[in-house]
């Protein structure tokens, strides 16, 4: 009796494995066979910034050769199209991972530009807000360009805080345009509104410069009219001089 007990449970375990194997590979199989039909791409802050569209990311896999559409999921590379991606200057990170129902997954970070450097050396490009740099090519960003005399130290170190806070203000965000920095490495702003030069002196206590300007802007600027100064200099910590 117990040599059928032990027959029939070698059995079970024998048709238990083969089942297990059976079944692994049916779904490998069902797996390796599976393609590709949809491409599904998300990119990380696209409300604030679209440098980088999903668009983008299809037309730089179709031209790398990479675009999983119609391909055997087990063929798709997801490190081969993030390390593409990558190559990018204005993708920070980018991530890629398959789902059921063959489906593929970006991800994409993108870097945000805060200046656009225009020096009179000849260099031209971004910088992020984290400092890196990256050249302009193939993209249009509404942002404060930097013209003059600077290098790239001086942008990153002083220019890039200055950016940084124009960033994050809606008002001054919309408003100024361009920063020109003098030889004696001193700032002229221009902005949208108004044909006025704005001398701001050197870049420290920017931010309380400009809570001094907006005041002005809100208090006398109404009453006088908005061209009437040429020159408005704001370097001094409590004091705005204008001149016409």
């Amino acid at each position: 009796m117990k040599h059928v007990v032990l027959l029939f449970k070698t059995l079970l375990l024998v048709g238990l494995l083969a089942y297990l194997v059976y079944a692994f590979t049916c779904i490998n199989v069902r797996g390796g066979r599976e393609r590709c039909n949809v491409l599904n791409v998300q990119i990380i802050d696209s409300l604030h910034a679209s440098f980088i569209t999903a668009a983008d990311v299809d037309r730089k896999l179709r031209r790398a050769h990479l675009h999983p559409e119609g391909q055997l999921m087990d063929s798709v590379s997801g490190q081969d199209i993030e390390n593409s991606l990558l190559r990018d200057p204005f993708i920070q990170k980018a991530t890629c991972y398959k789902t059921p129902g063959g489906m593929v997954n970006i991800l994409v970070e993108q870097r945000i530009p805060v200046l656009r450097v225009r020096a009179d050396n000849g260099d031209d490009y971004y910088l992020d807000e984290n400092g890196y740099r990256m050249k302009p090519t193939g993209y249009q960003a509404d942002l404060v360009v930097v013209t003059g005399h600077v290098d790239e130290q001086y942008a990153r170190k002083s220019l890039l805080p200055v950016g940084q806070y124009i960033r994050s203000d809606a008002f001054w965000d919309s408003q100024i345009e361009q920063i020109n920095v003098t030889p004696q490495r001193e700032l002229q702003l221009f902005t949208r509104i108004g044909d006025q030069t704005i001398h701001a002196g050197t870049p420290a206590d920017f931010p309380q410069k400009l809570a001094n300007l907006r005041l002005f802007y809100e208090k006398v600027m109404p009453e006088v009219g908005w061209n009437r100064y040429k020159d408005i200099n704001i370097s001094f910590a409590n004091q705005i001089i204008c001149k016409h």
